[in-house]
Parts: C-alpha cells; structure tokens; sequence
C-alpha cells in the first residue's frame, strides 16, 4: 500500500518587534518602494520580523518536536531589551543584495537564547545551523539583475529614511509558516513560546 508523503511547510523561528518598532522599519521599507525600482522589493509591514532559526521545509507532523525545542531553550532565558540600530545590507552596501536594520541592545540574551534553540533542536534531530549568527530584520531584496546606480538609490533611500531607534521588549519567539507567493511572502504562526519570566 502506497504511503501519502507527509505535509511540508517552509518554516522558521523568529522574535517580532514590538508595533512602534514595527512602523519605524516599515518607513524604511517604504522609503525602498518609493524609489520605485524594478526588482527591489520592500517587505510588507505584516513580515517583518527578526530570524532565530530558518528551518526550510519541515514535516508538518514535526511542528510539535521543535515547539518542545524551543520551549527547552527558553527556560534559561528571561525577557531581555532590544533596540532598533543603522541600516545595512548584504554581502555589503556597495553590492547590496538583502537591505536591513540592524539590532542593538542585550544582543547577548540574543544569541544565548538563538545558540540554546540550536542546541535543543539539534537533540531531536536537527542539523545544526553553523553560519555565523547576524541578528537583523530585512526590509527590502534585490535582485542580481538591478543596475548599479539603480542599486545605489535604493541603498540611499533606505538609509535615509531617519527611522528612530526605538527599543522594544522581547518576551515571545515564534515558529512561523511561510508561504510564497508572487506578491511576497505570507507568515502565520504555527507555535509561540513566551519567555520564562514573560507577562
């Protein structure tokens, strides 16, 4: 008897900003489309979040395995302060491929609570992710085929855009579904640990 391949979900953990923070990303997001460069595509306000963990296609029967890892993970881990930091880009700004805002504040809770997921999820059989930890929330991808000055004004809009530093709480992670689509990328979440000493 043949078996029915299981259900796959691309997926990934991530920490959301809080709604202030959320609207001063959004602006530079914003400030990307305006430019109004084909092939520059800003994330939508809903999206934006901050990666711990991207998982890429998970069985969905497996969902309850990594929400038992990231609640291991948490319980050393008590609400912590982030803060919103400079626009930057990879590989680089000159070559910008992926435009983001990076992370300031108590990066070091961060990445303990980011290097406890890997640890906990490698115990129920997940590979371990080695690259090197660069917490950010993406607001914009470029593609290959966007011209140099073109490139250039996205990179400038983006970083002018003045967005303010705003700090925010972090006393949640999530596990989110991802779903692409032509218009972007739709999230919603499968699992949502509260950290230990959150309200």
């Amino acid at each position: 008897m043949r078996r029915e391949r299981a259900e796959r979900v691309r997926a990934f953990i991530a920490v959301e900003p809080s709604d202030e923070a959320r609207a001063e990303v959004a602006r530079v997001a914003s400030a990307v489309g305006s430019v109004g460069v084909n092939g520059a595509r800003p994330v939508r306000d809903e999206g934006l979040h901050l990666t711990l963990r991207f998982l890429g296609d998970l069985d969905i029967g497996d969902v309850p395995r990594v929400k038992a890892a990231m609640q291991a993970a948490r319980d050393v881990i008590s609400p912590f302060g982030l803060a919103l930091g400079d626009v930057g880009a990879f590989p680089s700004l000159g070559r910008a491929r992926t435009l983001f805002v990076s992370v300031d504040g108590e990066i070091e809770t961060l990445t303990l609570l980011r290097d406890g997921i890997e640890a906990e999820l490698s115990k129920v059989g997940f590979r371990r992710d080695r690259r090197r930890f660069s917490p950010h929330i993406t607001v914009a991808r470029i593609r290959d085929r966007v011209s140099r000055p073109d490139r250039r004004a996205v990179v400038e809009a983006a970083r002018t855009a003045n967005h303010a530093r705003v700090a925010f709480r972090v006393v949640a992670f999530r596990l989110f579904q991802s779903t692409l689509t032509p218009e972007g990328a739709i999230y919603n979440p499968l699992a949502t640990v509260r950290l230990s000493s959150g309200s």
